[in-house]
């Protein structure tokens, strides 16, 4: 049935509920009082095995050296912890695993994490309303770029800088052919935007073949829709994400090529997999986009598809810095612009999907390959 907008208001943004993971001999902890991990978060640790422990990424004020020192840090914190999580965060929680892989392509460590810094935007579509959902992205500092050493560096990742974001919520998943369709079919600000425009098609796969132009639309008609239906909203903007918040919210404190460790293996991320990064087990290469979600482990911040799949618009132009933390959309009537997109693609190499790496494109492109996804800016 084709989708089309009501004029009815929407159900508010709630949090969606989740039951906690059930393990044996658990401990939960409250790490906001130890100071590592923000927005109410928590996470339960356990020993798999000699090689196989669960993690938890976390909220750190400064840039974290290594994954490898979670879990010595992480049992320190366990050990000086006394409040169980259940008498301490009331909300719903919403919970997501995440995994870090050695240079082999083999799991190290696996976070299992609860939060309640996660919401649903509802979007006003027949046969039914169609959600966005976000996570919160807490703000803070991390090393942005790449150095030399790293397979795959070119020189426009230079300079390493120590850059630093305000907190913002992101999408969980680049937007949907689904979530697309029914913003389309809303009222247009500046442009017409094609309910249908992907070339693989899928209400669950990433939208794609979209310019950063109607990107932008995209963005400023869920304004529209927002300021109209969700009022108690009326402090926040919709916006493609800077380079620099985009980079922040793919590495989740890590420091690595990959926010899955030192390498990237296809049972991770939809992407050219038939040439290893590291010294994994060459891949398969799929020659299509993915649902998304299809890899069920998140980064640590809860986001999906980071790397693979599509790359993905970010606000940020090819003439400014990495470390440029106040990137603007421009003139979004212009079509001299070429524009950063991030994350690499369902076609893209290893190299090409790692947290550092950046290419442009121009603003009116339409490609199988490119997609995005929105955040969520509070106001001043």
């Amino acid at each position: 049935m084709t989708e089309s907008v009501t004029t009815q208001a929407t159900a508010p943004m709630t949090a969606k509920s989740a039951s906690p993971p059930t393990l044996g001999r658990r401990r939960w902890l409250r790490l906001t009082s130890l100071g590592l991990m923000g927005g109410g978060a928590a996470v339960a640790l356990r020993r798999w095995s000699p090689s196989l422990h669960t993690f938890s990424p976390t909220d750190l004020p400064e840039v974290m050296p290594d994954l490898s020192t979670l879990p010595e840090r992480l049992e320190k914190a366990l050990n000086a912890a006394t409040a169980p999580i259940s008498d301490a965060v009331a909300e719903p929680l919403h919970s997501y695993t995440a995994l870090t892989v050695d240079e082999f392509g083999h799991n190290l460590y696996q976070a299992q994490i609860c939060t309640p810094s996660y919401q649903d935007l509802w979007l006003a579509a027949t046969p039914g309303p169609i959600a966005l959902p976000l996570v919160d992205i807490r703000g803070g500092q991390f090393l942005q770029g790449a150095p030399e050493s790293e397979p795959g560096y070119d020189s426009s990742q230079q300079p390493q800088t120590i850059a630093t974001v305000e907190s913002f919520w992101m999408g969980v998943y680049p937007v949907t052919q689904r979530q697309w369709r029914a913003v389309a079919l809303l009222p247009s600000v500046n442009r017409a935007l094609a309910p249908n425009p992907a070339y693989f098609e899928g209400d669950d796969r990433p939208v794609e073949q979209i310019s950063w132009l109607e990107a932008v639309e995209f963005c400023d008609r869920l304004n529209q829709f927002v300021a109209a239906h969700h009022p108690q909203l009326a402090d926040y903007r919709f916006r493609l994400p800077t380079e620099t918040e985009w980079e922040y919210a793919c590495r989740a404190h890590t420091t690595t090529p990959f926010h899955t460790g030192h390498t990237l293996t296809t049972a991770l991320a939809n992407y050219d997999g038939t040439q290893p990064f590291r010294q994994e087990a060459a891949g398969q290469f799929r020659g299509t986009t993915t649902p998304v979600g299809s890899f069920s482990q998140a980064n640590t911040f809860g986001l999906y598809d980071m790397h693979g799949n599509v790359q993905e618009w970010c606000a940020s132009g090819q003439e400014e810095a990495p470390a440029t933390t106040n990137a603007s959309t421009a003139n979004a009537q212009t079509s001299d612009l070429w524009l950063i997109v991030r994350g690499g693609s369902w076609q893209s190499p290893p190299q090409h999907c790692r947290s550092a790496y950046r290419t442009s494109v121009n603003a009116e492109t339409r490609s199988n390959q490119v997609g995005f996804r929105v955040i969520a800016v509070k106001q001043s």
